[in-house]
């Protein structure tokens, strides 16, 4: 009897994977590409034009490991600023007079590995808002923060294989809100710490 629960069971989860797969073979490739089809989350304008929120990638729709030729196609519409085989810096208009530099790194192999983000905003009440909508942005995506300050706050991936960092950065003139987003290193410490 129990046998043929599991059976039943097995066979019950084999059909919904099945019927699942058939589902998205049958879907348009270029609908399911942007979130704003599945995103339930209602999203400042000016933030969107920011993360650009994509069905794949961890920011604009790249992650750590895309390689560089599909960052330039992801970005073909984006204003390239600097370019060089480290890495390729594109410069994002998201509001009147208010821009944001994405600067995508790469390794020996030409895949990404560190994203960072620098928006600078006119004044610290605008820093404060755009902080707090890439705040929201970022919990409604990727959860509870890992750590948070009133200037920085840190998620980790579920599977721990890189971290987002978002902070505010300044003075009495300067009002930046960075995103950066790293791979996670084990050091041998680290390591030697896990048990």
């Amino acid at each position: 009897m129990i046998g043929k629960i599991k059976y039943l069971i097995f066979f019950a989860v084999i059909s919904s994977l099945t019927i699942s797969c058939s589902e998205s073979e049958n879907s348009d490739d270029n609908s399911s590409y942007y979130y704003e089809e599945t995103f339930d989350f209602e999203i400042n304008p000016s933030i969107e034009l920011i993360v650009k929120p994509a069905a794949s990638g961890t920011f604009r729709g790249v992650s750590l490991g895309t390689l560089r030729d599909d960052v330039l196609k992801i970005e073909e519409t984006t204003q390239i600023i600097n370019d060089s085989p480290e890495s390729i810096v594109y410069r994002v208009n998201y509001d009147v007079n208010q821009d944001v530099d994405v600067e995508y790194f790469f390794d020996d192999q030409s895949k990404v590995v560190k994203i960072q983000a620098y928006l600078y905003p006119q004044n610290k009440e605008e820093q404060k808002v755009a902080f707090k909508e890439l705040l929201n942005y970022f919990e409604y995506s990727f959860g509870t923060p890992d750590f948070s300050s009133e200037n920085q706050v840190i998620w980790k991936s579920r599977l721990g294989e890189f971290e987002i960092m978002l902070k505010k950065q300044g003075n009495v003139k300067v009002h930046d809100v960075e995103i950066e987003i790293n791979p996670i290193v084990f050091t041998p410490s680290a390591l030697s710490s896990i048990k």
